[in-house]
């Protein structure tokens, strides 16, 4: 019997690597929906550090979710969804294991809920389940409607909300927004478990995300960013600012030229002292062009909150459009969280038709 983790993102696996190194008498199991969330040099260094008895990679499946056809009459979704995910979703489930997973919105949710398989939901992001913009945007159907559905097995509930899952982690119990009243919910706030780990813990950690000499170019980076001889404005003397991106472009959430106006903007209304850059995994854009003094930090995967790993971090201002994130990063006091409704603005000046989700919702406000 083994605790077995599945992760979608970089950040689902720091967050498994710290559970997994707090209480190393265990046996753990890791799967990788692999994707793009990871690179091969990463894959390789998890595999020969012997936290896991087995990684198992499952490549691709993030695409079919695209696929699932809703359209079967309401009596017979649930079959008809079943039969779908059980053509793209094929692996050796262990009965014995305990598996837990941090997004059930996904095809392998849905897989577990399809095959009514007891499951453990740790929150997808630091809070997520205390977001109105997720909830709203995830079930705009109403509650009785969501009820009635999940009892015909027309849809696959998730956040929580199925009958399948077993238990809750968040990082906060205050403001949750999904209907999971009466579950297992655990409380277990990421600064007690980040401020649980000791020095080799975070090396073992850097030393999977990180080759030496990335780990070098990175402090090395910093190192120029946080140098301050040669700044002429005596006012702004130690002050750096840390922006973490979104996929704006990527995702088309926004033109690719509206991407650029609007961290622009951002930076020049924010932005004190130098500016060290943080991309998002997906965010593809060219930020060097954009900010020739800024310092980009280019190793996409590592997840920011393991930034603090480092030695000798110092910044003094953090800055998001959307990122939660920000809320994780324990080097930086001064945070920055601008939120959804920032975007708004741009997206209604936008000459481009938003593949975003929430578009509608936002430009409807």
């Amino acid at each position: 019997m083994a605790d077995t983790y599945i992760c979608e993102t970089s950040y689902h696996l720091l967050i498994t690597l710290v559970k997994v190194l707090l209480a190393p008498s265990k046996k753990y199991k890791l799967i990788l929906l692999t994707g793009d969330i990871l690179s091969q040099d990463i894959i390789d260094r998890l595999e020969s550090s012997g936290l896991f008895t087995s990684i198992t990679k499952l490549d691709g499946l993030h695409k079919y979710d695209a696929k699932l056809d809703y359209s079967a009459p309401f009596v017979i979704r649930g079959r008809s969804l079943k039969k779908q995910i059980e053509k793209y979703v094929k692996w050796d489930y262990n009965p014995s294991d305990d598996y837990y997973l941090y997004n059930d919105v996904s095809i392998i949710g849905k897989w577990f809920n399809a095959e009514k398989i007891k499951y453990h939901l740790i929150e997808d992001g630091l809070d997520t389940l205390t977001l109105p913009s997720v909830h709203s945007n995830n079930y705009p159907e109403s509650k009785w409607k969501r009820k009635l559905r999940m009892f015909f097995n027309a849809g696959f509930y998730s956040f929580g909300e199925s009958k399948y899952t077993s238990s809750i982690e968040v990082n906060n119990k205050e403001g949750l927004q999904f209907d999971i009243k009466g579950k297992n919910i655990i409380e277990v706030p990421r600064k007690q478990l980040f401020e649980g780990l000791g020095t080799a813990d975070k090396e073992k950690i850097l030393s999977i995300y990180l080759s030496d000499s990335e780990k070098m170019d990175i402090m090395d980076k910093l190192q120029v960013a946080t140098t301050t001889e040669d700044l002429n404005d005596s006012n702004m003397i130690n002050s750096v600012s840390l922006l973490l991106t979104q996929p704006l472009g990527f995702d088309k959430i926004t033109s690719y030229e509206m991407h650029e106006e609007f961290y622009k903007d951002i930076v020049e209304k924010y932005g004190e002292g130098r500016l060290i850059i943080k991309p998002h995994p997906r965010d593809d854009f060219d930020y060097s062009k954009l900010f020739p003094d800024a310092v980009v930090i280019g190793y996409p995967f590592l997840p920011v909150e393991a930034l603090g790993f480092l030695p000798d971090i110092n910044i003094n201002k953090a800055i998001t459009w959307c990122s939660t994130s920000i809320s994780g990063i324990s080097f930086c006091d001064n945070k920055v969280y601008l939120g959804i409704d920032y975007i708004t603005p741009y997206l209604k000046r936008d000459n481009f038709e938003s593949k975003w989700h929430l578009a509608a919702s936002l430009l409807a406000k």
